[in-house]
């Protein structure tokens, strides 16, 4: 009897150890800094003088007026 439980005893003791190995392993958490230069395009105001000609309207002409009495 002794060795029928030897024998269990250690058909136990290789399958819980065969199951262990073939379980699937705990993930990895990698941590990563990474540092990236970003371009920040500046939105510039700029103030533009334009000369502007400006053409006078001309006077509008005195109209002559006649009377004519007879």
């Amino acid at each position: 009897m002794g060795k029928k439980w030897s024998l269990a005893i250690a058909l136990v003791v290789t399958l819980g150890m065969l199951l262990s190995a073939c379980a699937t392993p705990t993930p990895k958490v990698v941590e990563k800094v990474v540092t990236k230069e970003v371009t920040k395009e500046v939105v510039v105001t700029k103030e533009v003088t334009k000369e502007v000609v400006v053409t006078p309207t001309p006077v509008p002409g005195v109209e002559k007026v006649t009377l004519n009495i007879n």
